[in-house]
């Protein structure tokens, strides 16, 4: 009987428990509104992250192109240093040549 008895308390118990009451209309928008307001801020802070993703593979893509760009230009420089050398080198060898035949 001891047992019945502890057994009815306990449903009674949960019965009355807070847990199963019905909360409020208001206590109900104030949940919605809290969970709407949580939702509203993680979007935000996604979407700010995603913004800050975005800037920085910009920032890294205009770097790649400022690097690519240096060495265009190294390159060229190269080049046309060494065709001036070439140049100088031909003309001084046809001037030698050209000496050398006069003196024949």
């Amino acid at each position: 009987e001891n047992s019945e008895a502890a057994s009815m308390r306990s449903l009674h118990e949960k019965l009355l428990s807070p847990d199963r009451h019905r909360k409020d209309p208001e206590e109900v928008q104030r949940d919605y509104e809290r969970k709407q307001e949580l939702a509203k801020k993680k979007r935000q802070e996604m979407e700010t992250q995603r913004q800050e993703r975005l800037r920085d593979a910009d920032a890294q893509r205009q770097q790649r192109l400022m690097l690519i760009l240096e060495k265009r230009k190294t390159d060229k420089n190269t080049i046309d240093e060494r065709l001036r050398k070439a140049e100088a080198l031909y003309q001084q060898r046809l001037l030698e040549r050209q000496q050398k035949a006069g003196k024949e």
